[in-house]
């Protein structure tokens, strides 16, 4: 199953859910209501009160919606056994990009969650994107994948922003452009700035790899 499958299916709760998340995308949070999202969804509006109670909790639902699917990407990566860093970067690359170049409205929802700023009581997505960098690079040092430097609280940031610029800054530069570069062009961007970013952070020549931590992420010198 692909990452876009991932975060639909048939579920009338799953179907409020997704028709947020395009409707957040496209008209962003404020300007889009419960009776909208329900009748894109083409359910009453008392079944979206009766999931999500509130837009704001449905929010919270979208962004959980889309943060999983980038987990299940990095999870399907560090599950596997890799011989390099740089095929880490690739198989990380391919997995992401997978996500944010098959699901046009995942892309115009992280742009809107950088340049929206959304009153709502929970974490921002951009908050938990971050922490899932952060989690996914703390992985990596424990596996011996990677090592720790001076710079690693901002290392996260880093891959943040490496990972997403190509789907924000894209549309900064190319305004006027309704979609963002192709899928193989985002993929291809992606792996380029996380080859750099672990590229630099790899356990230096001639230094050990050591065993898969209890989170599986594996790499195999030989």
């Amino acid at each position: 199953m692909s990452a876009s499958e991932k975060i639909s299916d048939l579920t009338g709760k799953a179907r409020i859910r997704n028709a947020a998340l395009h409707l957040f995308a496209v008209r962003g949070y404020a300007n889009t209501s419960l009776r909208q999202i329900a009748a894109r969804a083409q359910v009453s509006l008392s079944l979206v009160t009766h999931h999500f109670n509130s837009k704001d909790l449905l929010k919270r639902a979208v962004d959980q919606a889309v943060l999983a699917s980038f987990e299940q990407a990095i999870d399907s990566v560090l599950a596997t056994t890799m011989r390099s860093v740089d095929e880490v970067a690739a198989r990380m690359a391919a997995a992401l990009g997978e996500v944010i170049a098959t699901r046009p409205e995942v892309r115009s929802y992280i742009r809107r969650a950088v340049f929206d700023q959304v009153a709502i009581t929970d974490r921002s997505l951009m908050e938990r994107l971050l922490e899932l960098m952060d989690a996914t690079l703390a992985r990596m040092y424990r596996a011996g994948i990677l090592r720790r430097d001076a710079e690693h609280h901002w290392r996260p940031a880093q891959m943040l922003l490496l990972t997403f610029g190509p789907v924000v800054f894209d549309w900064l530069i190319k305004p006027h452009t309704p979609e963002v570069a192709n899928g193989d062009a985002l993929r291809t961007r992606c792996h380029s700035g996380l080859r750099l970013l672990m590229q630099d952070l790899s356990t230096p020549a001639g230094s050990p790899h050591y065993g898969s931590d209890s989170s599986g992420a594996r790499v195999n010198p030989s």
